[in-house]
């Protein structure tokens, strides 16, 4: 609903399950179907959307147990399947027509490219989804389509590519027998190998050099999804599509430390906003916001075809969708607690103008002193009170008396009700008072 329209899913297969595909990360997370049925819910509300996605295996989990990924790497050798097979007739089921394959898009004008069409063309034949797996874009599901796809190869079988390898613009064959036009698969290129780091500022560093020179990245250690000589396509020409990823890869020494500092807390308090899973993705959208994203420089995070960030910042989209539909660049306002917690908006207002910094700073200022503790916070510091409390009602309830002495006196209030500690318990939690 923010704006979001590229998704990047590393597949598993659970074989507690059937074999049936899950989105993971490491772990298994939740079955494939659930988040496609999410997506197929939000395409069928909104009938001008068109959304991307990027599958592919999740290595991650084979180093958990191979099983994960076992079925997903014999069908590459498999000679009755396609690679990714398993994963494609699931997209297939949920978005049927609206899944971009080579027969949805042959219903383009004649005079539009099949491998660049306009957001409005796709729109306007039903086509909402363009689905990548491996990088390779998708254009058959499964080995009977493929074979009836004008352009498919089946040379070599030992290739994780559904539609064969990669070629050069007019290498691929007409097989069918028809006379229909030829179209070669996009290729998705992400910058993790240029980018990736365990410090947000190198991160956003990475990312900026790399966003600078795509084609010069690309020629330098070319994907696998493009042929492996020749010139690289030049940018914004098919056929490769440029993902910028903005997040930060940890090492595993990190990780440790992480896990050893958050143990089975959702965050820790020294000051300030606590330290969270989060924590470090915030600060890398932060850098993009201020390093990359500033006022004027629409050219340059325009580039990319896309950008991946973890837990990504409403401000990024809305910078995004305002080079992207051609508003006029006003900047953006960010106003900051002494905690380190910042909140953002771009001065661009819903009447097409630009709006004074001044006044979207105090609008920023308010909202943030009015709702901006933290959810995490304020649980925390109620769970502190309450143990507190407890703690000491079991204490003091613990005392035996000494013999001989009286503890409470007629008249006089009693050392559990004075308590300095626990009056303050009590005024912070009335139902203590009982």
């Amino acid at each position: 609903m923010l704006g979001v329209r590229a998704f990047d899913l590393r597949i598993s297969v659970n074989p507690r399950r059937g074999n049936e595909p899950w989105v993971s990360h490491g772990l298994l997370a939740v079955p494939l179907k659930k988040v496609l049925k999410d997506m197929w819910s939000f395409l069928s509300q909104y009938k001008s959307e068109v959304i991307v996605i990027h599958a592919k295996k999740g290595i991650g989990s084979a180093k958990l147990q191979e099983g994960y990924v076992k079925p997903l790497n014999d069908e590459e050798t498999d000679p009755w399947k396609v690679a990714g097979e398993t994963v494609h007739r699931q997209m297939s089921l949920y978005f049927e027509d609206m899944l971009a394959t080579y027969w949805t898009l042959a219903k383009l004008p004649v005079n539009e490219s099949m491998e660049d069409p306009t957001i409005r063309s796709l729109v306007n034949i039903g086509v909402r989804v363009l689905y990548c797996w491996e990088g390779q874009q998708v254009l058959c599901v499964d080995l009977e389509s493929c074979q009836g796809t004008p352009g498919w190869s089946s040379l070599p079988w030992r290739t994780k590519f559904g539609f064969g390898p990669p070629m050069h613009p007019g290498q691929r064959q007409n097989l069918t027998g028809t006379c229909a036009r030829i179209m070669e698969p996009a290729c998705l290129m992400g910058s993790w190998t240029f980018t990736s780091s365990a410090h947000p500022h190198e991160t956003i560093r990475n990312v900026k050099a790399f966003t600078h020179d795509l084609v010069g990245h690309a020629q330098w250690q070319r994907p696998e999804c493009v042929p492996q000589t020749g010139q690289v396509p030049k940018h914004q020409t098919p056929q490769i599509l440029y993902n910028v990823e903005a997040f930060i890869t940890p090492n595993e020494k990190e990780i440790i430390t992480q896990q050893q500092i958050l143990r089975n807390v959702h965050a820790v308090f020294a000051r300030g906003e606590g330290f969270t899973l989060r924590s470090e993705a915030e600060r890398t959208n932060y850098l993009m916001l201020v390093w990359m994203m500033r006022k004027g420089a629409q050219a340059l995070f325009s580039k990319p075809s896309i950008i991946s960030l973890d837990y990504i910042s409403p401000i990024i989209i809305h910078r995004i969708v305002e080079a992207m539909q051609g508003y006029e660049d006003c900047g953006w306002a960010i106003y900051c607690k002494m905690s380190g917690s910042c909140w953002a908006r771009s001065l661009f207002s819903q009447d097409g103008q630009c709006l004074e910094e001044a006044d979207v700073l105090l609008s920023l200022e308010e909202y943030a002193n009015t709702y901006g503790t933290s959810v995490n916070q304020q649980v925390l510091m109620l769970a502190t009170l309450s143990a507190t409390a407890l703690f000491l009602v079991c204490k003091l309830l613990m005392r035996q008396p000494r013999p001989g002495k009286q503890t409470d006196v007629e008249g006089k209030k009693s050392e559990y009700e004075t308590h300095p500690l626990l009056l303050q318990a009590a005024n912070a939690f009335p139902q203590l008072k009982r």
